[in-house]
This record gives structure tokens, C-alpha cells and sequence, in this order.
């Protein structure tokens, strides 16, 4: 059953979130000082799918370049180019289209 609250350790094969982490991102993984663990990263970011945005407004279009950076950080499989043709960003990436 799920509970919440401090804990003061867990175990390999236990779900534990943490909040607050400043100098962490998708594919990390935490450990002690003491014991380190260094696994090899997923290298096998196949995209099935491309989409190109087009943002609504000026406002969005001045946005959506930051926004973006954020995502690729969080998603490893998430790379942004600029369509040469249409000028605009596109995503090839995992998932289904809309």
C-alpha cells in the first residue's frame, strides 16, 4: 500500500520519489557516496515519429524555444531540429501521433 513521509533509506526494488532534487535528470542514478553505482546509459533512442509545431502566437513562438530545451532535458529520447523546408521545429521522438 502506498504511504508518504520521510524515510530514512530504502532498497533495490522499492519505489521512493523525491522531491527537490536541483542537479539530477532522466536517467540518473542515485546512490551513496560510499557505494557508487555507475550503470551504462540507454544509448537505443529509436524515434517512430516526427512532429512539426507551430506555435499559435508571437508569444508562443518567443516560448516555445526554452520550453523545448526543458523537454529534451527530462526526455533522452526527445531531439528538436528546425525543418529546413517550413523553418519550423520538429520532433521526432518515441510515442503515437495525435
Amino acid at each position: 500500500m502506498p504511504t508518504s513521509g520521510a524515510v530514512g533509506g530504502s532498497h533495490a526494488g522499492n519505489i521512493v520519489a523525491l522531491l527537490g532534487l536541483k542537479a539530477t535528470s532522466t536517467g540518473d542514478t542515485l546512490c551513496s557516496r560510499q557505494n557508487p553505482i555507475v550503470l551504462e546509459p540507454i544509448s537505443s533512442y529509436v524515434p517512430v515519429i516526427s512532429l512539426a509545431i507551430e506555435p499559435v502566437t508571437r508569444d508562443d513562438q518567443e516560448r516555445l524555444g526554452p520550453a523545448l530545451e526543458r523537454v529534451c532535458e527530462e526526455d533522452p529520447s526527445l531531439k528538436v531540429h528546425t525543418d529546413e523546408g517550413t523553418a519550423r521545429p520538429c520532433c521526432p521522438a518515441w510515442g503515437v501521433a495525435p
